[in-house]
């Protein structure tokens, strides 16, 4: 199952038709680009070229060799890290429902978040996030 899970990301992620022609010729300026494209790991990158027969067993092996040696096996290069999307449309969907809709928190937390009206106002109500206007 977990070869299942593994397939399906790496092509949902990656998709055949639209990666394998930059898979090919791969050195470790080429993978940070491509992280940067494709949002996902250089490591990741690196398997599904092996998976797509851009690169062979024994390159593979040699790219995580020096992955370990570079230590980007836990930490890859900070200047590679993906920024972390804010979610615009969820907030102000939440927006719209509380103020131009009339929902109280108490209505929208468990029939459509399915969250506790606590749980609701600590995630989505407070710390700089929706003010409840009204």
């Amino acid at each position: 199952m977990e070869a299942q899970a593994n397939t399906f990301a790496a092509e949902f992620l990656m998709p055949r038709k639209e990666i394998k022609a930059s898979l090919y010729g791969l050195s470790f300026a080429k993978l940070m680009d491509l992280k940067s494209q494709w949002k996902v790991s250089m490591a990741a990158l690196v398997q599904r070229a092996f998976e797509l027969g851009t690169i062979t067993d024994a390159q593979r092996r040699y790219l995580f060799i020096q992955f370990g040696r570079r230590g980007y096996r836990l930490r890859e290069p900070a200047e590679t890290d993906i920024p972390l999307e804010r979610p615009e449309l969820f907030n102000e969907l939440i927006e719209t429902h509380l103020r131009d809709l009339g929902y109280a928190p108490g209505e929208l937390a468990p029939s459509v978040m399915l969250l506790r009206e606590d749980e609701f106002r600590s995630r989505h109500l407070e710390k700089n996030r929706l003010r409840l206007v009204g």
